[in-house]
């Protein structure tokens, strides 16, 4: 049976990327899916921006929230709207996805792919120009996927067991940064693995929709954070998780240079 996607994507302006980012969705999914736009008090009511949208477009629901913005509020109205479908994908408005990104799903807990910048998951990084490139990279040379801790919230990918059992994102402590870092956790702790999907590329901008007030919000989620979680615990785990990230980015840059090489040599 052909997998159900339902891919929410948080708004906050910045809506020119958001329109790339909906086209690359259109040419690139295959995939029954359902798009869903959480849009959290922005500049410009989203309803009249997407009247703009290709209309071609019609497996989308517009949701729009007047409240303080935040990345957490918007995932959980995208959730709270969506249909019952066997995953659901939180994505950043500043992406663009690219040939076959779904095609590496196959029953994993939580998934995400390897990107041009998203912290730990940064393993190629190129321009906008590149990206066919490491299309024709990727569906020529298969890499396994990495187990892992944690997942950057830029595009995230979560089997429908894992949200009946771990819920919604901590939008109390967590309204902009780290709550997919304690999404991860909650999801470990409750037996769920996560991995990081080293055949499917998402490129990102990065850092381009909820900017203001960035520093002093980490601050404050640090010290929910440790309150939380056991210090060496955590300690540890991000240890891990960097060894197994950076031999990770050195296997596909490697395999990423030699197999151009051998491409202007032939």
């Amino acid at each position: 049976m052909d997998k159900k996607f339902s891919i929410i994507i948080p708004v906050h302006n910045q809506f020119e990327l958001l329109d790339q980012c909906i086209q690359s969705i259109k040419k690139n999914t295959a995939q029954d899916y359902e798009l869903i736009l959480s849009d959290s008090n922005s500049d410009r009511k989203l309803r009249e921006y997407y009247t703009m949208l290709d209309p071609d477009i019609k497996v989308i629901k517009v949701i729009e929230d007047d409240t303080k913005p935040g990345f957490s509020r918007a995932i959980n109205n995208g959730m709270k709207a969506a249909r019952d479908s066997d995953f659901y994908i939180w994505l950043n408005s500043d992406t663009i996805v690219t040939k076959n990104w779904l095609n590496s799903i196959e029953d994993q807990d939580l998934c995400g792919p390897i990107s041009s910048q998203a912290t730990y998951q940064t393993m190629l990084m190129i321009d906008k120009k590149n990206i066919p490139d490491v299309e024709q990279f990727l569906s020529d040379v298969k890499i396994s996927n990495l187990k892992t801790d944690f997942l950057n919230g830029f595009c995230y990918i979560i089997n429908k067991r894992v949200f009946q059992s771990v819920g919604f994102l901590d939008e109390k402590h967590f309204p902009h940064y780290a709550s997919e870092d304690d999404y991860s956790l909650r999801a470990k702790l409750k037996g769920f693995q996560a991995e990081i999907l080293s055949n499917c590329f998402v490129y990102h901008e990065g850092n381009q929709s909820y900017k203001s007030g960035i520093a002093d919000e980490r601050r404050k989620n640090d010290k929910v954070f440790l309150s939380r979680y056991p210090k060496a615990w955590f300690d540890n785990l991000i240890m891990l998780h960097t060894v197994r990230t950076r031999n990770l980015r050195q296997q596909l840059v490697e395999r990423f240079i030699e197999y151009y090489a051998e491409e202007e040599s032939s």
